[in-house]
């Protein structure tokens, strides 16, 4: 109980701030604490309560179903307010400093090819954890295996929405961590061997294209008419 009226008073300082014109606290992030703050009121609630039958797999499945599913309609979403005559250009565009000691910024948008891409993910994302309800690969385990797919679907979107090298790099890291995990437990007889392979693969190509970046950066840099200016986005370059 003492959870809901601290989200109110907050709720309701942060409204009069707003209204007085205070730049520290939007109309959007009102939505916002209180979703974070209901649901760890709820959360805490549950904690309390210790009544009841524990979640079972089934819930575990359809929560994380619904989860991809609701990805996939962000995803219709953005393509219907994609201006497809200007495919060419970048579109839900932004930029935003975020690493500045080596000059990376976070910045992200989506043009004619990468949106198709960027939607496909979330179509195989989600058809893949349908037929997985009821054939989970040995040795079982749904929660971690639904899990593993939607971290694995958060960076194949990173990948195709990301317009600065080093925030690629990142999501691309993302893309392999739950892979190694996902072949090394759920794979075939040799899965093990498998899955070290990928690991020493995939290791070896990050580096390899880490330095290229950051040796792209560096000869750009040096050519260029405004050095300070420098960063990682693709649109620097």
């Amino acid at each position: 109980m003492r959870g809901w009226v601290t989200i109110a008073k907050r709720v309701r300082l942060c409204t009069s701030s707003w209204i007085a014109g205070a730049t520290t606290c939007s109309p959007y992030s009102v939505p916002a604490r209180v979703l974070a703050m209901a649901a760890s009121e709820a959360s805490c609630a549950a904690s309390r309560a210790r009544r009841g039958p524990p979640l079972g797999p089934a819930h575990h499945r359809a929560g994380r179903i619904v989860t991809a599913a609701a990805t996939l309609a962000v995803g219709i979403y953005t393509m219907i307010q994609f201006d497809w005559g200007k495919a060419g250009s970048l579109q839900f565009y932004t930029s935003n400093k975020w690493i500045n000691p080596i000059k990376a910024t976070y910045t992200i948008g989506l043009d004619g090819i990468s949106l198709p891409l960027y939607v496909l993910s979330m179509i195989i994302t989600l058809l893949v954890m349908i037929y997985s309800w009821d054939h989970v690969p040995s040795p079982g385990n749904p929660k971690a295996f639904f899990m593993l797919m939607l971290v694995l679907q958060t960076g194949m979107a990173g990948t195709f929405v990301a317009q600065d090298l080093i925030l690629f790099f990142v999501f691309f890291e993302v893309v392999l961590l739950p892979m190694y995990f996902m072949i090394g437990v759920w794979g075939g007889e040799n899965r093990q061997y498998a899955s070290l392979k990928f690991f020493l693969y995939t290791m070896f190509g990050s580096a390899l294209m880490l330095v290229s970046f950051i040796a792209l950066f560096v000869v750009t840099k040096n050519n260029a008419a405004d050095p300070e200016a420098a960063n990682f986005s693709f649109q620097w370059f």
